[in-house]
C-alpha cells in the first residue's frame, strides 16, 4: 500500500485558495487556523499556507511536512457529515519544535468538539 500524499488531495493555484478563504468557515488552534469549504468532490482536499515572517524556509518546510503527514494519516478516517471539504492551514505561529504527536492531540480534540466522524 503506498503512504504518499496524493497530488488530487491537494488544494492547488490561488484561485482555489482564495475561493476557500472567503467561503467558509474558520476554526482557531493555538499555532494555526484551519479552515473548511465545501466542495464538489468524492475527498476531501488539503492546502497550507505559511508566511516568510513565521520561520526561516526550514522551519517553515518542517511545519508543513508535519501538516501533510497529520493530514495523510487522518484524510481516509475523517468524513464529514454533510460531504466532502477543502481544507486550508493558514500558519499563525512557528510549532516546528512541536512533536507530530501533540498535533495529533489537538486535531483529534477538534475533531470531538465540531462531532466529525474518526
Amino acid at each position: 500500500m503506498r503512504q504518499n500524499f496524493s497530488y488530487k488531495y491537494k488544494i492547488k493555484g490561488k484561485k482555489n485558495f482564495v475561493f476557500v478563504k472567503h467561503f467558509s468557515k474558520r476554526y482557531d488552534f493555538s499555532y494555526f487556523y484551519v479552515v473548511f469549504c465545501k466542495n464538489n468532490l468524492s475527498y476531501n482536499r488539503f492546502g497550507i499556507i505559511v508566511s516568510r515572517k513565521i520561520a526561516v524556509a526550514v522551519k517553515r518546510n518542517r511545519m508543513k511536512r508535519l501538516l501533510r503527514e497529520m493530514f495523510r494519516l487522518h484524510y481516509t478516517k475523517v468524513y464529514f457529515l454533510d460531504g466532502f471539504f477543502d481544507i486550508f492551514v493558514c500558519i499563525k505561529k512557528d510549532f516546528s519544535f512541536l512533536n507530530i504527536n501533540i498535533l495529533f492531540e489537538e486535531f483529534n480534540k477538534f475533531c470531538l468538539e465540531k462531532k466529525l466522524i474518526i
